[in-house]
């Protein structure tokens, strides 16, 4: 079955319609074929969306959040990458087991093509009800739950290290630039232990970096950047501070 506009639209409709509202009366104003996938309960995976659709629902997250969003020759390849990984495609280098690191220089926009990354996979799993969801946290708002409660931030939440329970999938925007901090007295890297415990659970983790592979290693240390490399497809984003 060939997924469309209509028909992911429809199913939408009624994946948010209330379950006590939900009846046949919905069922039967919906699109054909959204009725055999609604009555027959038949399961969409992400793999399933074209990626024609998947990318419209992209351009239009990224002109919500930037109304002045271009797709020019930069950031047109990104977006292509990002959307063949949200369906699972085994492209050249890029691999579905891994996780991304979007890398470029500041101002680029890697926070805005990830934040429309994370909303495309929220709008999509709504639908298909994955009850998977993204979240997307900068790399100080790491240190300051640290401060708050310590090493307890990786016992569960969108730290969490168990490997058994559904975690939400998480995105570190601006690694790298978050400040060295101490905890009672001791140096302590909150963002480096949260990656190993991530690599040590095989656990998915994305995120954005302006930093190049020799300053992730002088940031991390050799151990770190070593797993860095196992877990993360780098995908670069070219071009010119685009803030004015």
């Amino acid at each position: 079955m060939k997924l469309t506009n209509d028909i992911l639209r429809d199913i939408s409709i009624y994946k948010n319609t209330s379950y006590h509202l939900r009846n046949d009366v919905l069922v039967n104003g919906l699109h054909p074929e959204a009725q055999i996938i609604i009555r027959d309960n038949i399961k969409i995976e992400m793999s399933d969306i074209p990626f024609e659709i998947l990318k419209n629902i992209y351009l239009i997250q990224a002109v919500r959040i930037e109304k002045n969003f271009v797709e020019d020759e930069f950031v047109k390849p990104v977006i292509d990458t990002l959307m063949h990984y949200l369906r699972n495609d085994e492209q050249n280098e890029t691999r579905p087991e891994k996780g991304i690191m979007l890398r470029g220089p500041v101002g680029t926009g890697k926070t805005l093509l990830l934040t429309a990354y994370c909303n495309v996979f929220n709008v999509i799993s709504r639908i298909i009800e994955n009850d998977q969801e993204f979240k997307m946290v900068p790399s100080y708002m790491v240190i300051d739950d640290f401060f708050k409660k310590g090493y307890e931030i990786f016992d569960n939440g969108i730290y969490g290290d168990n490997s058994w329970r559904k975690n939400p999938l998480l995105i570190i925007d601006d690694l790298g630039s978050e400040a060295d901090i101490s905890h009672f007295g001791n140096v302590a890297d909150p963002i480096g232990q949260l990656i190993l415990r991530k690599y040590d659970a095989k656990l998915k983790i994305h995120c954005s970096t302006n930093l190049g592979s020799q300053s992730l290693k002088n940031k991390y240390g050799e151990r770190i950047f070593s797993r860095m490399k196992e877990m993360f497809n780098v995908i670069t984003l070219k071009g010119e501070d685009r803030r004015k």
